[in-house]
């Protein structure tokens, strides 16, 4: 009897870990698209003035418009930084979370340079006559489609690399990925309940020989290293302004998930640890 204890323990701990690694995935996809996030991830990278660039290049405009430190400049705008923030978010919402979202017309662009271009004037570090700006802006207004098309390729390389580092982490334990089929409302709350019920179950076959701290807060002090590790290192070497962006999205999700789950696997330890304490009272009595 005492052996089909421990081996259902082990069996709980294991399904507690695999839950809690799929609900800090899903809440890492959560936090690295956020509009923080993704804010933060424009300042760490260059992607901006990447795809501005070789969207003017690819629609042959280089000796109508503006290079070089200009383009930086404008990128790191407030004006530019909130439409592709807004944008990049949106698009993520519509990929990964199948939401239907309103799409940011050209006209929005077009804005956010006008803008930016004002800001980037105001700053008075780069000066941008009236005639630079409109051939400016007539460069973008060429360039749009190209643009937006280089913000979808970077879109779906978030969904498929949120997916793919969900898998890393989880493979170990269940062998493919199950986030993409997971961003719901009702599948989170099944996982949560799944796990809060797996921690009870635990906690009682556990008043035997009173090792509840390390079987219920265990498995999640194990995901929580997992995520650990996937904040510290990202998903690899960076090359590419996108390949950075995605990156820091990436690491963003995890710290953020990690921090959490370090604090619920605190709560757990404590609520375990009460336990333990009353139960012995209880059987000195």
């Amino acid at each position: 009897m005492d052996a089909l204890r421990k081996v259902t323990l082990w069996v709980l701990m294991l399904v507690l870990f695999i839950c809690e690694c799929m609900v800090m995935g899903i809440f890492a996809v959560d936090a690295g698209s956020a509009e923080k996030s993704i804010r933060k991830a424009l300042d760490e990278s260059e992607i901006v003035s990447e795809l501005v660039m070789e969207s003017l290049k690819a629609n042959s405009v280089n000796g109508a418009a503006i290079y070089g430190e200009t383009i930086e400049e404008l990128a790191e705008s407030d004006a530019m930084t909130d439409f592709f923030a807004e944008y990049i978010s949106n698009g993520i919402r519509e990929s990964v979370y199948g939401y239907q979202v309103e799409e940011i017309a050209y006209g929005k662009l077009l804005e956010a340079v006008d803008k930016g271009i004002d800001q980037v004037n105001a700053g008075g570090e780069v000066q941008i006559s009236s005639d630079e700006k409109l051939l400016f802006m007539s460069a973008v207004s060429k360039a749009a489609p190209e643009m937006t098309e280089g913000i979808g390729k970077v879109i779906s390389s978030f969904e498929t690399t949120a997916g793919g580092d969900a898998e890393e982490v989880s493979s170990a334990v269940e062998g493919k990925s199950a986030i993409a089929s997971m961003m719901n409302p009702v599948t989170r709350i099944m996982l949560i309940a799944v796990a809060v019920i797996v921690i009870l179950i635990t906690t009682m076959l556990s008043r035997e020989d009173g090792r509840v701290v390390l079987r219920t807060a265990g498995p999640t002090i194990a995901a929580v290293v997992l995520y650990g590790a996937l904040a510290l290192r990202g998903i690899g070497a960076s090359s590419s302004a996108a390949d950075i962006f995605l990156n820091e999205l990436v690491k963003n999700g995890a710290f953020a998930v990690a921090a959490a789950g370090a604090g619920a696997a605190l709560i757990i330890a404590a609520a375990g640890t009460f336990y333990k304490r009353r139960a012995g009272r209880r059987e000195n009595a």
